[in-house]
């Protein structure tokens, strides 16, 4: 499991269709020293999360 914190949201104009009413974050990792400095990724939102939200 990994550790993040959404920074941002996506829009996309496209979708396939099994993510179409899905929200996309940009959502960034947590490293090994516990910071939120990590890798940055692109989440489908399924929790309804917002920004600064850490899951």
């Amino acid at each position: 499991m990994k550790i993040g914190k959404v920074i941002d949201n996506v829009w996309a104009t496209r979708k396939d269709e099994s993510l179409v009413g899905q929200k996309f974050m940009i959502v960034q990792l947590m490293d090994e020293s516990r910071q939120f400095k990590g890798s940055i990724i692109v989440a489908a939102d399924y929790i309804g999360a917002g920004i600064g939200d850490k899951f």
